[in-house]
């Protein structure tokens, strides 16, 4: 009986494959978010329009009616 309880025991104290499995899963995942974020914050930085436009031409805004409410 002491013999089972203490295999029984031991048997619990190892991790299992599915908990070393969900570990490496955690591991993966966490590393694929970090790898994204680094690619959002890259792509952030770069300016992705560089057209300018000249818009002294035009006429200062002036509204025509306030509105309330």
């Amino acid at each position: 009986m002491q013999t089972r309880i203490g295999l029984l025991l031991s048997l619990l104290a190892v991790p299992s494959l599915a908990q070393v499995a969900g570990e490496e899963d955690v591991r993966k995942s966490l590393a694929a978010q970090k790898e994204r974020a680094g690619v959002v914050a890259e792509r952030g930085e770069k300016p992705h329009y560089t057209r300018k436009f000249d818009l002294s031409g035009l006429h200062h805004y002036v509204p025509q009616n306030q509105l309330s409410g």
